[in-house]
């Protein structure tokens, strides 16, 4: 009876804190529709979705699950440990994006000083969003994990710069494939982590106090319960 008790507790716990991830990438998805439709450039990631997606049959958010996967599978060459969180995000922000766009409920803005407030709210979504997919502690997402398994192998840079070289490059990809660049862009590498430090201080939420659970802990909590 106290198997099946343990197998139970870790099945909800893993259910509780699978849910709350997903609202909060959920949530995520829509600040990166927010980033479409203020339509004064994309952040290096997105303008990289959208230029796939004019290159290949698939949409926006099917080019955010197919690069996601890519790196995903970098992850685990690279050795890097990924979590339930991971993949959930691999998924969840590509089919959310195309959930929204589907709806088009916000018409994309001809203001240009309007698509900026819009570009600036999808920053402060995002990082609301962030911090709830944090807080399930379940890995963080596949591009995190790549930005850690390189500063692994470059002791000697920092992973701000490592951040800024991988996006810089994502970039430029982007812009070639016909992504869209412009203020947005710069918007988003100047101000994403002013307003993130920002809300996450105004939401009381530090992310370094979160321990996350990765693949290989998953399994081993499973395997413990299976033998309680």
């Amino acid at each position: 009876m106290k198997r099946y008790s343990s197998i139970f507790c870790f099945f909800t716990d893993r259910l509780r804190r699978c849910i709350i991830a997903s609202c909060g990438l959920f949530l995520f998805s829509f600040g990166y529709y927010l980033q479409l439709v203020a339509d004064i450039g994309l952040p290096p990631w997105q303008a990289l979705n959208q230029g796939l997606a004019q290159h290949l049959p698939i949409t926006f958010g099917q080019a955010s699950i197919l690069i996601s996967v890519l790196i995903v599978f970098t992850d685990i060459l690279l050795k890097e440990a990924i979590g339930l969180g991971t993949i959930l995000d691999a998924f969840i922000v590509g089919w959310g994006a195309d959930f929204f766009i589907w709806l088009d409920l916000i018409p994309h803005q001809k203001n240009f000083w309007y698509g900026i407030l819009v570009q600036i709210a999808a920053l402060v979504i995002m990082s609301f969003a962030v911090s709830i997919q944090m807080k399930a502690a379940l890995s963080c997402g596949p591009r995190d994990a790549l930005m850690v398994a390189i500063g692994k192998r470059l002791p000697r840079v920092s992973i701000g710069t490592i951040s800024i070289s991988v996006s810089l490059i994502v970039l430029l990809i982007g812009f070639l494939l016909g992504g869209s660049v412009g203020a947005g862009t710069v918007i988003n590498l100047v101000l994403s982590g002013i307003i993130l430090d920002f809300v996450f201080t105004l939401i009381h939420f530090e992310p370094r106090a979160v321990v996350h659970e990765n693949l290989l802990q998953t399994c081993s909590e499973f395997i413990r319960a299976v033998r309680a």
